[in-house]
């Protein structure tokens, strides 16, 4: 994308230290959110000298330049990408409102928000210095070049990864996952994706281990999961893959692949029984990369608060709509053959029960699974965590917060009679919804501490390769 196409479609906010220090983050967010823009790829960091010249390139020989360095590297900000349709640049900065708040109209974010003409609160950019500000800050040449959790890429020699949380980067490299290698076709068990012979390994260890000794593909320890992952250098990308321009495209198909026109149909459904928008559905997995079979799942991700708690509220009524049906004891054979490698239920009522926690179920006979996800919004959270592996947790915790178990990740907080307060963080959807607040269960997984805050983690992940349990047991 050049620098005249960046133009009109996504523009730049800096929320800056005051914001942080006065704890008004996400009331700001809400009320962009409110006026109709889409708010995302949020950074919160110090920022450098060199940075604060770059977004301030205009200012430096202005007198009063060294207190606004002092002011913006003063603490953390907050960065984020503004989407808002056409001309968004111009409209989101007559929103911000006038550099002094006093000067501000009312309805406008600095009126509302900012102290005075130096800590004005809202940083947004000009036209003729976006495509800059961009690039110094998130390290690309246009906004559609950052990746976005649950984003598919490609390498440039063919190689297709899959991203693995909400922080999709460390220290300037993706975070990812190999999921799809290319191979001759008398190698190993193949499928076509894009007329080439692809396969992939058993489990994602060895799709790390494979990309490491086969092809070259760096692996490194990632500090905010405390294990080996592989990172991706930008420029090692050749394509992104967009879940929720995928739907885009699904939603208007008048094609006769049964597969697709299964995807369409649940996409109607979504929108008109669930009560979820468009854009806030993503289409991943092999539907996403176009390699996908006769009898491929439909793998589904739903973004937004208001999106995800429709989900939540209204997806056991989809059991009266005929092309669907949910998980009874009928479908057993089916739910082991898929939940078989993970050690969390001793008998087939427990299997059952868990699964009907999650948002899965058959339409005209094919599985779709419907995976919650944050999709973007700001977590109070440094850019920068340092996990250190203390050694393996077992024992029985109580659950006593579950306000984020419904989405992938799920995030619980537990408390142990050994440990006090550990927070559980799980990677793998498998672990979604499957404890409520006052719930024991019983854990077993490896635990971290992070080395700047002393807070103890256990983590559910499909990249480690000891054994993981979380089970609900008996008080």
């Amino acid at each position: 994308m050049s620098k005249t196409e960046m133009r009109g479609n996504v523009t730049l906010c800096v929320l800056k230290p005051d914001a942080l220090k006065r704890k008004i983050v996400d009331s700001i967010i809400n009320d962009i959110r409110k006026n109709g823009y889409e708010v995302g790829n949020f950074i919160q960091k110090r920022l450098t000298v060199d940075e604060v010249c770059t977004l301030y390139y205009e200012s430096k020989n202005q007198p009063f330049f060294l207190d606004l360095m002092k002011y913006m590297t003063s603490g953390e900000v907050v960065i984020c990408l503004i989407k808002g349709g056409d001309n968004v640049v111009e409209r989101f900065n007559n929103f911000v409102g006038s550099t002094n708040p006093r000067h501000s109209q009312l309805g406008t974010l600095r009126r509302k928000y900012g102290m005075n003409i130096l800590e004005n609160t809202i940083h947004s950019s000009n036209e003729n210095r976006l495509y800059y500000e961009i690039k110094c800050l998130y390290k690309v040449e246009s906004a559609e070049d950052i990746i976005n959790f649950p984003d598919y890429f490609m390498l440039k020699d063919g190689t297709y990864c899959h991203t693995v949380s909400e922080h999709c980067y460390e220290k300037g490299k993706v975070i990812g996952i190999p999921k799809y290698f290319k191979v001759a076709g008398a190698e190993r068990d193949t499928r076509l994706i894009n007329r080439y012979q692809y396969a992939r390994n058993n489990s994602i260890e060895e799709s790390i281990l494979y990309s490491k000794l086969f092809n070259n593909i760096q692996v490194d320890k990632v500090d905010r999961f405390g294990e080996e992952l592989c990172l991706f250098k930008p420029e090692e990308i050749a394509r992104i893959y967009n879940p929720f321009e995928k739907t885009k495209e699904l939603y208007n198909y008048d094609g006769n692949e049964t597969i697709l026109k299964d995807t369409k149909q649940i996409i109607d459904i979504m929108i008109n029984e669930l009560g979820i928008l468009l854009e806030d559905i993503g289409i991943e997995g092999s539907i996403l990369l176009e390699g996908y079979t006769d009898c491929s799942d439909i793998d589904i991700v739903v973004k937004g608060k208001e999106s995800v708690s429709m989900l939540r509220q209204n997806f056991n009524g989809l059991k009266r709509n005929p092309a669907i049906k949910l998980y009874d004891k009928s479908d057993l054979k089916l739910i082991f053959s898929r939940r078989k490698k993970y050690a969390s239920f001793d008998t087939l009522d427990e299997m059952i029960e868990q699964e009907k926690k999650r948002t899965v179920g058959l339409i005209n006979g094919r599985r779709f699974w419907m995976q919650p996800i944050l999709g973007n919004n700001f977590l109070e959270k440094k850019e920068k965590r340092r996990l250190y592996r203390l050694g393996e947790f077992k024992s029985n915790v109580e659950i006593v917060d579950d306000t984020n178990a419904f989405l992938w990740p799920a995030y619980y907080m537990a408390y142990n009679k050994h440990y006090g307060i550990v927070k559980i963080e799980c990677y793998d959807p498998v672990y979604m919804n499957q404890a409520g607040q006052s719930d024991q269960v019983f854990i077993n997984a490896p635990m971290y501490i992070d080395l700047d805050t002393e807070e103890k983690i256990v983590i559910f992940a499909p990249w480690i390769k000891s054994s993981q349990v979380f089970k609900r047991v008996n008080k």
